[in-house]
């Protein structure tokens, strides 16, 4: 051989093999059996089975047991063809291969010959489903009576048959155990021979009767087996099984199961593991070995040199060196536990013989396809490693495996080694094999047996290579070798129990159901798929769990967004009355779950294994059972999705459902669908059609909010320009075709560009004249848009919250003349994007009002239009409600022009005041015209719809028109009042528009002559001649007052009459002083002294002091102020002061200066003479 050639060249399977066995299928075919094989263990259950047909008293119920891959449908294959009538081929050929395996003169041979009749026996064959037993069994009937009849004419009882199989192919057969048994007793007796049952996948039967409490399933397994007929010919039920028969129970009560036992009594149950060295034999039976003369000697040498070494390893085996030959190039030391591994582990897609025939990654023929034989000329062997990745690295399911916290373990160790070399990978993967296989006996992970499997042949360089890598592996710690047993492991095993973990906490929880399934199970929304095609809405349906048990007794929805309820009712007993909708009027569909007690365990299971990760405190230093809890939790969280979609299969299910408080009878998934959207349209039969989903929805994306953004502000901003003035083709310009021009909203009409109702066969019609009528409704009142949403979300329109701000906008823009829209209670004349921005996020902010313009308002309005509305007024761009704005505005404009003393003063009538305090207060437009100044006119309120009265709207206009001017002259009024009392106070004998003039005349004269500050700023003021008139009165007013008279209250005037009266004293005192000074001339100075007593009468008097006596007066002052009595005591020297004031003031001023005189002249001798 001079290249290297595949191995698939030299090997292959045996075609027979590649072709899974199906009873109903192959029962015709004769070469279905051909190559079969009759096992050691399928002879003795061959035995077991022919021997009880020629026997009355003998067992005649049996179940075949056994995990996937153990030939258990291909022995009832065998078995049914040997019970074909004796001349067909099918049944020679099948006598063909038990003289092949007993020699004809076999007492097996003679026992079969001797016990089936010659024409066959009834071969009832069926596959099992997820369905009631009494389908299976009618269907393997009719199966039976085809074949038995399929040349003869049918008696008239397989019309019933016929019957049965159109009803069963439709879904809809009713057929209880009676008619079964007697359909039995029926072909029986017609037939003259025994009926065969023989039903494979039985466990799928007894998993459906166990989710479905199916008792009567159980009773008519019972019945069959104990079924005796009159004469001869006796019924005969074989069933197939991957697990004991109470395994399919275990799930279940206590009680139940027992129920399961007994009925597993009935039935004799036939183990079907063949013996490993069995299965080894069968491997290399299975492979084809026709074009290996190339390699032939070879693998002489190669199977002698492995039986030669494995003498000492594997002193027990059971397998020879032909044996070995037949299996390569399987490994020999794989060929010994690959049926092992297949008798523990093997499930339905991972058995003996979907890895030999299977096209899978790591299965047999890839190996083939993909090694080759090496330039030494060594024939590549399929190794333990390669088991590993088939059996092990790539299978799902573990929860239910044996050694399942070892199986966890080995895995994750193994996976975190991958960054680790090819060959440290296949020494780990071939040491955790082996370990999964057995920890004792002569097949555990000695160093000699791993070496030996990673080897091709037994060479000593092969042998040292792989022995100096595990004994470093060794020496790292990444495996450790158990001396006394001379093991070697990859595991170290848990101190925590997982499996009685759960079961101490399943016997504790006392959760109910519902709220269990909440927890762990929480179903999403459904969406009402017909609704939503032909309306564009999105309805979701919440669906909701609830039992009697239940802490809430009424059903709503949990949020407003939700458009219905559906109530999974987890309860055996119904509720005494069902809801027909939610608190808030939305649908509800109502269904009572059957068969709760698997589904009540597995929610179970699984929530316990949730808490067990979280909260038990063994797993925080526990790794092994924190990944066995892990991979529980995974294969829980499977069992609990497998048995939902169970539980709520309408094609299997027995759930009931009610819509409305009538039944529905629903049969599958689609029909429930139609269910939901049949309620939609009952419910929501005003809805939105709206076929654009990016804005018909709950809530939009970033982009669908950008775009509805850009278009309410080009609908605010470009209203009369065509498509709004939106260029290109974005999102925004998606939503103005499909809610505004598609609806007919933004038209042309009369030539006027501008938004109007919308086309009446339009789908957005109903909602515009929801969101119209519920502006119009709010005449007397505000209406919050908080309640507009809340209106719009619920029956019958249902509308979503994305397109309500364009269709409100579009409303608004249309009544913009007389709906008001307002913000926290405060009217908004220019409605902007930045309020609809805000409304967006809290509508509940925003309200609306209906301005309604008839009757005795329209009379009123016109009235009110005539005296306060501008002639020359134009509407201004943008602003809301212009008509009752252009008249209201003037209004506020007055009031906020008023000065501060107006806005406070009593001084006015008590209309004016009402009047005033109405204007002061923020209020709707219309609230304030035909409401509050009606009534502070003493009206009564113009009430919307009030009959036209002209009488009464002239006297309102009268009225009003009196307050108005009452209060704007209020501050006119008020100067009027202070100039009178100037005019008044200083004596001017002149006109009383002179007053200005005289007193700037009389001020000049004193400006130069006044230190004191009020005096001086009032002669300053006074004299100004340069301001306006009322600018100079109130500049008076306001040095008199202290306090601008503006800003003045009521009680500030009486302030100013003292004040001014004080003033005007003073200012007299220094024009009197200026006179006398004036009249004596120069060389005196002039002090007027005004003394006042107890009574009132006052004593003024000009002193007049020559300049040459100051000197002499201040000494004097000094002397006596100096006395001792006086000194240092402010309170005596003023009362001194003041009495002597009173007594010189009645001696003349020219005594006094000759007094003067006299004691200067006296003083000047005293000096002289001492």
């Amino acid at each position: 051989m001079t290249k290297r050639q595949s191995l698939s060249e030299y090997f292959s399977l045996h075609r027979r093999y590649y072709r899974s066995v199906n009873l109903e299928r192959d029962i015709s075919k004769p070469d279905a059996i051909q190559g079969y094989v009759l096992t050691e263990r399928a002879s003795e259950a061959l035995s077991r089975i022919t021997s009880a047909f020629g026997n009355p008293d003998a067992h005649r119920a049996w179940t075949i047991t056994g995990v996937y891959g153990t030939g258990k449908s291909a022995f009832a294959h065998y078995l049914t063809a040997l019970s074909a009538p004796d001349g067909s081929a099918l049944h020679q050929g099948a006598i063909h291969i038990l003289e092949k395996a007993f020699g004809a003169d076999n007492s097996e041979w003679q026992t079969v010959q001797e016990n089936l009749p010659e024409r066959g026996l009834v071969r009832a064959v069926a596959t099992g489903q997820r369905e009631p037993l009494s389908w299976t069994i009618a269907r393997a009937l009719i199966k039976g009576t085809d074949l038995f009849w399929q040349r003869k004419r049918k008696p008239k009882f397989c019309q019933k048959l016929t019957d049965w199989e159109v009803e069963l192919d439709t879904g809809t057969a009713e057929i209880s155990n009676q008619q079964v048994l007697t359909a039995i007793q029926e072909i029986a007796n017609t037939a003259k021979t025994p009926i065969f049952f023989v039903i494979d996948e039985l466990g799928k039967n007894l998993e459906f009767a166990a989710h479905n409490q199916g008792v009567d399933d159980l009773y008519l397994l019972q019945q069959i087996a104990e079924l005796q007929l009159s004469g001869e010919h006796q019924v005969y039920f074989l069933g197939l099984l991957h697990q004991s028969f109470a395994g399919y129970s275990e799930r279940l009560a206590a009680v139940e199961q027992s129920e399961w036992v007994k009925i597993q009594g009935r039935f004799e149950d036939i183990p079907f593991t063949e013996s490993p060295s069995q299965m080894t034999r069968l491997i290399g039976q299975a492979i084809d070995h026709s074009q290996i003369e190339p390699v032939r000697k070879q693998l002489q040498k190669s199977a002698k040199a492995w039986d030669t070494e494995l003498e000492t390893v594997l002193p027990e085996r059971d397998v020879t060196e032909s044996v070995l030959l037949d299996a390569y190039p399987v490994h020999p030391i794989a060929a010994v536990v690959l049926p092992l591994l297949c008798v523990r582990y093997a499930q339905n897609d991972r058995s003996l013989f979907t890895f030999l025939t299977s096209d899978e990654p790591y299965a047999f023929p890839t190996f083939l396809a993909s090694s080759a034989q090496t330039q030494s000329k060594v024939i590549p062997t399929l190794q333990l490693h390669q088991l590993y990745d088939y059996f092990v690295e790539s299978v799902t399911g573990l929860a239910s495996r044996i050694n399942l916290q070892r199986w966890v373990e080995i895995q994750e160790l193994i996976e975190d080694a991958q960054n680790q070399s090819p060959d440290v990978l296949k020494v780990l993967k071939t040491i955790g094999i082996l370990n999964l296989i057995t920890t004792t006996g002569q097949l555990r992970a000695t160093p000699q047996l791993v070496t030996l499997a990673l080897c091709n042949m037994p060479r000593k360089a092969d042998i040292s290579r792989w022995r100096a890598i595990v004994y470093e592996l060794q020496q790292r710690g990444v495996i450790t070798h158990r001396k006394q047993l001379d093991e070697l492991r990859i595991w170290e095993g848990s101190d925590f129990n997982v499996e009685a973990a759960i079961y101490s906490r399943l016997e504790q929880t006392r959760i109910p159901l519902a709220e269990l399934l909440t927890n762990v199970y929480p179903v999403k929304p459904l969406v009402a798929q017909r609704h939503y095609v032909e309306t564009g809405t999105l309805r979701y349906f919440e669906q909701h769990y609830a039992d009697s048990l239940s802490k809430s007794k009424t059903f709503q929805c949990s949020n407003h967004s939700y458009d219905g309820l559906i109530v999974y009712w987890l309860d055996p007993e119904s509720p005494k009355e069902i809801p027909i909708e939610t608190a808030d009027g939305k649908p509800v569909i109502w269904v009572n779950v059957a068969n709760l007690d698997l589904l009540r365990t597995r929610a179970k299971e699984f929530q316990i294994l949730k808490d067990i990760q979280k909260e038990a405190p063994e797993l925080r230093t526990d790794g092994v059972a924190r990944k066995e809890v892990k991979y529980r939790l995974v294969e829980a969280e499977r069992l609990l999705d497998e048995t939902i979609i169970q539980t709520f299969d309408w094609a299997d299910s027995k759930n009931q459902c009610w819509v409305k408080e009538n039944t529905v009878e629903l049969h599958n998934a689609r029909a429930f669908q139609a269910l939901l959207s049949d309620a939609c349209d009952q419910v929501y039969h005003q809805p939105l059609k709206l076929d654009n989903e990016l804005i018909n929805r709950r809530e939009l994306t970033s982009q669908g909010a950008k775009a509805r953004r850009e278009l309410i502000e080009a609908m605010i901003e470009h209203g009369d320009q065509p498509r709004l003035g939106l260029e290109g083709y974005g999102p925004e310009v998606a939503m103005y075709y499909s809610v505004l021009e598609a609806t007919g909203i933004h038209r042309e009409v009369d030539h006027d560009l501008g938004f109007y109702p919308p086309k009446t066969k339009s789908g957005v019609v109903k909602a515009w004249k929801a969101i119209e009528e519920f502006c119009l409704e709010a005449k007397a009142h505000q209406q919050s848009l908080n309640h507009l949403y809340e209106r719009l979300a619920q029956p019958p329109y249902g509308i979503k919250q994305g397109v309500i701000p364009v269709l409100l906008a579009a409303v608004l823009l249309h009544h913009v003349d007389d709906v008001g829209i307002y913000k926290d209670g405060t009217f908004i004349p220019v409605l902007g994007p930045e309020h609809f921005e805000l409304l967006v996020k809290d509508p509940s902010r925003f309200s609306v009002k209906y301005f309604e313009m008839v009757g005795l308002r329209s009379q009123i309005f016109k009235e009110l239009e005539a005296i306060l509305r501008s002639p020359n007024a134009k509407k201004p761009t943008g602003v809301r409600n212009t008509s009752l704005l252009m008249v209201a505005k003037p209004l506020f404009g007055f009031v906020r022009k008023l000065p501060k003393y107006t806005l406070h003063t009593k001084r006015i009538s008590d209309a004016a005041q009402q009047v005033l305090s109405v204007l002061q207060k923020a209020q709707e437009p219309d609230a304030l015209l035909f409401v509050s100044l009606p009534m502070a006119c003493g009206l009564q309120p113009i009430e919307i719809g009030a009959t036209n009265d002209t009488s009464i709207a002239k006297q309102y206009r009268k009225k009003l028109v009196q307050c108005l001017h009452e209060i704007q002259t209020a501050y006119d009024t008020l100067l009027n009042d202070s100039k009178n009392h100037l005019y008044e106070a200083f004596g001017v004998r002149q006109k009383e528009s002179n007053l200005r003039e005289d007193l700037r005349t009389r001020a000049s004269y004193l400006i130069g002559q006044c230190l004191e500050p009020v005096l001086k700023r009032f002669l300053i003021a006074a004299a100004d001649d340069t301001t306006a008139d009322q600018e100079w009165l109130e500049a008076l007013v306001m040095i008199v007052a202290d306090k601008p008279p503006k800003s003045w209250q009521d009680s500030d005037f009486t302030r100013f009459e003292i004040a001014l009266s004080d003033l005007v004293r003073r200012f007299q005192n220094l024009e009197a002083l200026q006179k006398e000074v004036q009249a004596r001339g120069t060389g005196f100075e002039a002090q007027r002294i005004t003394a006042t007593e107890p009574n009132g009468q006052e004593i003024n008097e000009v002193l007049w002091i020559n300049e040459t006596d100051k000197p002499f007066i201040d000494e004097l002052i000094e002397e006596i102020l100096g006395k001792s009595e006086l000194k240092g005591n402010p309170k005596l020297q003023k009362a001194f002061a003041a009495r002597l004031i009173k007594k010189v003031l009645s001696i003349s001023a020219d005594d006094t200066i000759d007094e003067i005189a006299q004691v200067k002249s006296r003083r000047k001798l005293q000096k002289k003479y001492g």
